[in-house]
């Protein structure tokens, strides 16, 4: 099937998707956080009271962000199924359904999470998420897929260049993982850009 053709068939059955795959991913990978250091290195930095996790699944970080103090979490997801077992082990929190691209009022955050997530995105629904995020919060924390090979529903963005373009720097990166903030006013453009990306435009397909 050629890139685009499943591109929209993706979009049109992304939900269904996620809702069969949500127990076998919880299953997989539920309990597991050996790939969240960089994430609790910038939350024990930060110390945000309020966080915003896109893509939380059935809750898979919830420890790090209690650890770590956060007071207010709202978590989104697509699948339902997996929603329900993060209320079920998490219910203190705020666990609302909906997909990364048409994200409900929710309120103002001191930082957004995206862990894996927005590279299930395709670009011209990662533009509408982002520019959501970014009135959302005052910080972005981003774990995804920055270059290789994969899956067709996986895609690599260019997210110092679409985040520059929205006023975020990136301020910190740790390998997949990276922290963008707001730029002040009197910060020039070419602070926050990072150094060693390779992506050669702001969105491609993995192949």
């Amino acid at each position: 099937m050629h890139a685009s053709a499943w591109s929209r068939l993706y979009a049109r059955l992304g939900r269904v998707f996620w809702e069969l795959r949500s127990r076998d991913l919880d299953r997989r990978y539920g309990s597991s956080l050996g790939d969240a250091a960089a994430l609790e290195a910038v939350l024990a930095k930060r110390r945000p009271r309020s966080v915003l996790e896109v893509g939380c699944g059935a809750g898979r970080l919830v420890p790090v962000y209690e650890r770590q103090g956060v007071e207010r979490l709202v978590g989104v997801d697509i699948s339902e199924r997996a929603l329900v077992l993060a209320r079920r082990r998490h219910g203190r929190h705020c666990f609302v359904r909906a997909a990364a691209s048409e994200l409900p009022e929710l309120g103002s955050f001191e930082l957004a999470v995206a862990f894996r997530a927005l590279q299930h995105v395709d670009g011209r629904s990662l533009e509408r998420v982002l520019d959501r995020l970014t009135s959302l919060a005052g910080a972005i924390f981003l774990q995804e897929r920055r270059g290789g090979r994969g899956h067709p529903y996986l895609f690599v963005h260019d997210y110092d260049t679409l985040l520059a373009a929205r006023g975020f720097a990136c301020s910190f990166r740790e390998g997949d993982a990276a922290l963008y903030s707001r730029r002040s006013k009197e910060s020039s453009t070419s602070s926050g850009r990072s150094e060693g990306l390779r992506t050669s435009s702001s969105t491609r397909r993995t192949r």
